[in-house]
C-alpha cells in the first residue's frame, strides 16, 4: 500500500468529508466514482477493443479465404464458357448434319448402298454419329448445368464478400470507439488519483501528518514503463525482442503489418519474419504455433497471449516486461507483462 493511500486511511473522515466538496459532478450515472472503479473501466474497454481487432482479423481470414475461392471460380467459369463454346459449335455441326441426312434410317441406306462395303461404311458412320451426337449434346447439357451452378456460387462468395467488407468497416469502428472510451477511462483515472492524492495531502495537513504523493500507479496493459537498454546476443529470440524494442513510440495501426505502423499481431509477425518464422496475422491463430510456457518459465522472445478468447499479443522482453502494439493512441510501447491476465504463452525459437 502506497504512502498517500495509508494516509487517506488514517484520515478517512477527513477524506470523505473534502471528497464531498472537492469532487466534480458526474456527468452520468456510469462515470467511475473511485481509482478501482476507473481502472475496472479502463481494463474492460481494453479487452472489448483487442476483442473486436481479434474479430477483425477473423473476418479478415475469411473474406482472404473466399476472394481466393471468387478467384478460382472465376477462372472455372471462364473455362467453362470456352469448352461450351466448343460444344456448341460441334451441336451446330451435327444439327446441320442430321439436316443434310434428314435422318436416314438403316432401310434407306441399304437400298442407296452401290455395294455391301459401302453398306457396312454407312451404316458405321450413321452409328458412329449417332453415338457422338448424343455424347456431345449430353456433355453440353452437363456442362450448362455445371456452370450454373458455378456462377450461383460465385454469386454467394461475392454477398458473402460484400457482407465480410461491412463487417470489418464496423470492427473497425467498435475497436476505434472502445480505444476512445479506453483513453477517457484512463483519464478519469489518472484524475482520481490525482484527487486521491489532494485529499490525502489534505487530510494529512488538517491531522498535522505528513505524507509523500507518491501514486500507486495504474495497472492496465496501457501502463507504460520507459524502453530498456537491450543488448543482443545474436541469437533468434534475440533478434526478435530487437527489432519489436525498435518500433517503440510508433503508431498503433488497425491491421497494421508494417513498416509504418503495426497492430499486437501485426507487430509480433513482423518481428519473427526476422528470423524466418512467419505468423498469421491473427493473436488467436499465431497461440497455435511454438511450445506452451508457463509463466514463471518465460524467456525474452516468447509470445504472451492475453483475454479469453484471445484478443491479444505481444512480446515477454525480460524482466517482467514486454513490448506490444497496445491500442489507439497508445501505439507500440513496453509494458508489464502481467498488467493483465495472462491466457497463455508460446516458445517459438
Amino acid at each position: 500500500m502506497s504512502t498517500v493511500r495509508r494516509a487517506v486511511a488514517a484520515v478517512l473522515g477527513a477524506v470523505l468529508a473534502l471528497a464531498c466538496l472537492m469532487a466534480p459532478p458526474a456527468a452520468s450515472a456510469d462515470d467511475p466514482k473511485t481509482v478501482a472503479e476507473a481502472q475496472a473501466l479502463l481494463d474492460q474497454y481494453q479487452e472489448e477493443a483487442a476483442q473486436a481487432e481479434q474479430a477483425y482479423h477473423d473476418t479478415h481470414d475469411q473474406y482472404t479465404a473466399a476472394q481466393a475461392e471468387a478467384d478460382a471460380t472465376t477462372a472455372e467459369i471462364a473455362a467453362m464458357e470456352a469448352e461450351l463454346a466448343d460444344l456448341q459449335t460441334q451441336v451446330a455441326m451435327i444439327a446441320r448434319q442430321r439436316y443434310q441426312t434428314r435422318g436416314m434410317t438403316t432401310t434407306a441406306i441399304f437400298f442407296t448402298s452401290e455395294d455391301t462395303d459401302d453398306l457396312l461404311y454407312q451404316v458405321a458412320a450413321t452409328q458412329h454419329l449417332t453415338d457422338s451426337t448424343n455424347e456431345v449434346i449430353q456433355r453440353y447439357e452437363v456442362e450448362q448445368g455445371s456452370l450454373a451452378d458455378r456462377k450461383a456460387r460465385l454469386d454467394a462468395i461475392s454477398a458473402t464478400l460484400a457482407a465480410d467488407d461491412a463487417r470489418m468497416a464496423e470492427l473497425e469502428q467498435e475497436a476505434k470507439d472502445k480505444a476512445e472510451q479506453a483513453q477517457a477511462a484512463l483519464d478519469e483515472l489518472k484524475a482520481a488519483e490525482a484527487r486521491a492524492a489532494a485529499l490525502a495531502a489534505r487530510a494529512a495537513a488538517a491531522s498535522g501528518t505528513t505524507t509523500t504523493t507518491t501514486s500507486g500507479g495504474t495497472s492496465s496493459g496501457s501502463a507504460q514503463v520507459s524502453t530498456p537498454t537491450f543488448v543482443s546476443d545474436g541469437s533468434a529470440a534475440a533478434t526478435v525482442v530487437a527489432f519489436a524494442l525498435s518500433k517503440v513510440g510508433g503508431p498503433y495501426v488497425w491491421g497494421g503489418n508494417g513498416p509504418t505502423g503495426y497492430d499486437c499481431s501485426g507487430l509480433t509477425r513482423a518481428a519473427y519474419l526476422q528470423v524466418g518464422i512467419d505468423l498469421p496475422h491473427n493473436a488467436a491463430s499465431q497461440m497455435g504455433y511454438g511450445t506452451p510456457v508457463s509463466t514463471d518459465a518465460l524467456a525474452p522472445g516468447d509470445l504472451l497471449f492475453f483475454y479469453n478468447p484471445v484478443g491479444h499479443v505481444g512480446i515477454y522482453i525480460g524482466d517482467g516486461q514486454m513490448v506490444h502494439a497496445s491500442t489507439y493512441g497508445v501505439g507500440i510501447v513496453v509494458s508489464s507483462a502481467f498488467s493483465i491476465p495472462i491466457t497463455g504463452a508460446r516458445r517459438l525459437v
